[in-house]
């Protein structure tokens, strides 16, 4: 098991938000909910990862990359729109969000890829069939 059990912090996530983006839309109580809703998620999903830390097999940097990419999927986009429209005078600005799951923490297709095992000992080789002939 992994000395630290702790995969995700706070500043983990603070540390990718772009100021261009604008100022950081949730408080520290916010923000340590949603870190601790994707860490157990991971985890529900994954709970071979700290053994997998501990072996050298995952890079600590990968779970850190996709629990902070989880959390900011929601901040940025807290309540689930999928498409935004601002007008002024005759100048108008549109925004659409794509993906199945918005306004929640969740796990995407490429987050689980991320985190799946691929060390040799799990991957399966693949083989080729073989037909039988009849009456053999």
């Amino acid at each position: 098991m992994a000395e630290d059990p702790t995969l995700l912090t706070t500043n983990d996530v603070k540390g990718r938000w772009l100021s261009s983006m604008g100022p950081f839309p949730a408080t520290d109580e916010e923000l340590t909910e949603h870190v601790e809703d994707a860490e157990g998620l991971i985890l529900d999903e994954f709970p071979d990862i700290p053994d997998r830390i501990a072996k050298g097999t995952l890079k600590k940097k990968t779970v850190v990359r996709v629990g902070a990419r989880m959390v900011l999927r929601l901040l940025n986009n807290p309540t689930g729109a999928r498409t935004e429209q601002e007008s002024a005078g005759e100048f108008s600005q549109s925004r659409t969000v794509t993906g199945d799951v918005l306004g929640e923490v969740y796990l995407s297709d490429r987050d689980r890829a991320e985190l799946t095992d691929r060390s040799p000992a799990t991957r399966t080789t693949p083989k080729a069939f073989t037909l039988m002939p009849r009456g053999v």
